[in-house]
């Protein structure tokens, strides 16, 4: 079994700086749209709704940044069917959050003692891009693989992705201080599922004309 493809510097700095003050202005002014979710320990934004939310020169860089994950994931797992950006997701851990042992698209069945498709099935690759840096902007926050065993430390830019299968369990380790920012993408190789593109294209403002 391969481990999980890991490359520093997939973005900048400036870029991480960008997107984490996206994230913070989300949490400041935008509580109550559909692009986020909120909880005491955690903010999700969902990327899709950059656009409709006037952030317009924000969801063209998502896009871009999209691009290259695409670019990378079909690079890197080279699969007989070109796998597509299904959900993208941004995201701010704070202390006492974490995740459990999972798999992104299949979950165990203790009643049958097999793994069962969960509730994403489509998913084939797991992306995990860090924008800050363990250990200097927070404590804890590792992305934990017991099975491998692997562990890793978020670092400003830095790109990890992996099968979405169970043989790639993972956990994310107990944040004990600071803020965790990142970058979640899962792919697809069903374009049905594929996510629509963040910004509107050229084409489709033409035909709706």
């Amino acid at each position: 079994m391969n481990p999980p493809y890991i490359t520093p510097g997939f973005l900048t700095g400036g870029e991480c700086i960008d997107i984490i003050t996206l994230i913070q202005e989300y949490e400041r002014t935008s509580s109550g749209t559909a692009a986020t979710r909120r909880t005491p320990l955690r903010t999700e934004i969902t990327a899709r709704f950059l656009y409709q939310d006037e952030h317009g020169r924000e969801a063209a860089f998502m896009d871009s940044v999209r691009a290259r994950c695409s670019t990378a994931v079909n690079t890197l797992f080279r699969s007989r069917d070109t796998l597509y950006p299904e959900f993208t997701l941004l995201q701010a851990n704070r202390p006492s959050d974490g995740h459990c042992r999972h798999a992104d698209n299949s979950k165990y069945d203790a009643a049958t003692s097999r793994w069962i498709p969960n509730h994403t099935p489509q998913r084939v690759v797991s992306v995990c891009i860090y924008l800050n840096r363990s250990k200097y902007d927070f404590l804890g926050g590792d992305l934990v693989f017991p099975t491998l065993p692997l562990t890793i430390s978020p670092d400003a830019g830095l790109f990890v992705a992996f099968p979405s299968n169970e043989s790639y369990e993972h956990e994310v380790s107990t944040i004990r201080s600071g803020i965790r920012y990142s970058i979640l993408m899962w792919f697809t190789a069903d374009r049905r599922c594929a996510e629509d593109q963040l910004i509107p294209s050229v084409l489709a403002s033409h035909e709706s004309k």
